[in-house]
């Protein structure tokens, strides 16, 4: 009898077999689970697996659906057709679409307009750009370029026309026509001092009505600024200090008095012009 009871004991356990150190049931063998866990067990396995396949297919579909996206931003149909390009009187065409990346059959998609941007603001005369694609097919550049204001003599002997913080527009080997002469300091002095620099700001701030009538701005020890009349004289301004009402000052007596044998006109107190003839 004791020996029944062992067998019905162990029977269990010999159901068992080990595998990977784990004692797990035998195939085929009771292990006492109820069959409704059983059932429960089976459901979520199916549901894992199925759930692994939806994400490996969903992933494979964004893959293709990526791909069509590029085929089609790079088709023909969105090629850069139209280009603008606006506010440029002294950089060429040529050069900003070169500069831009533009050529026959560029699509839209690979424009970048920040680098774009960039590359225009190194040239000389750009003072900044803005590149905005406009879909299907077309780009718009909108350049703002410096003005020039003054031209100074460089010690090699050459013309650099400059704007009103000094930078280099261009050179040449004779003198810009209409563009008012700065003497005094050298190119390198004025482009240390920049929007400081006494001649600079006398000639970026010349009205028109006057800078018509002006040759040359003398930038004089001291700081002290004239202006020399194309037609002979000179306007002695002094500091640069309430500039403003000096060249307004010196604006109307340049273009209401009679300029016949004027040696100077001095605005250094703008309410009290002088004019003395020689």
């Amino acid at each position: 009898m004791l020996r029944n009871q062992a067998r019905r004991v162990a029977a269990p356990w010999r159901a068992l077999r080990r595998r990977g150190g784990t004692m797990v049931p035998g195939e085929g063998a009771g292990d006492g689970i109820d069959p409704r866990i059983r059932q429960r067990r089976d459901v979520v396995r199916r549901g894992r697996s199925r759930r692994r396949w939806w994400a490996l297919g969903g992933g494979l579909g964004a893959g293709a659906a990526g791909v069509a996206a590029l085929v089609v931003l790079h088709s023909p149909l969105l090629a850069v057709r139209t280009v603008r390009v606006r506010g440029t009187s002294h950089v060429p065409r040529a050069q900003v679409l070169a500069l831009v990346g533009v050529g026959r059959t560029t699509p839209l998609v690979d424009i970048r307009p920040g680098p774009a941007e960039a590359a225009l603001e190194r040239l000389p005369w750009v003072a900044s750009a803005q590149v905005t694609r406009s879909w299907p097919s077309t780009l718009e550049v909108h350049i703002t370029e410096r003005v020039p204001i003054a031209q100074l003599r460089t010690t090699t002997g050459s013309w650099a026309e400059v704007d009103r913080a000094g930078e280099v527009l261009a050179r040449a080997g004779g003198p810009f026509p209409g563009v008012v002469m700065l003497a005094g300091p050298t190119l390198a002095q004025a482009q240390a001092a920049g929007r400081d620099a006494p001649g600079l700001a006398v000639a970026a701030a010349l009205p028109a009505s006057l800078r018509r009538q002006v040759a040359q701005v003398d930038v004089l020890p001291g700081g002290q600024v004239a202006l020399g009349l194309a037609h002979g004289g000179k306007v002695v301004l002094g500091t640069t200090t309430g500039l403003h009402q000096k060249l307004a000052s010196a604006a109307v007596m340049v273009n209401q008095v009679d300029l016949h044998n004027v040696a100077v006109i001095d605005v250094r107190v703008p309410g009290l012009p002088t004019l003395t003839r020689g």
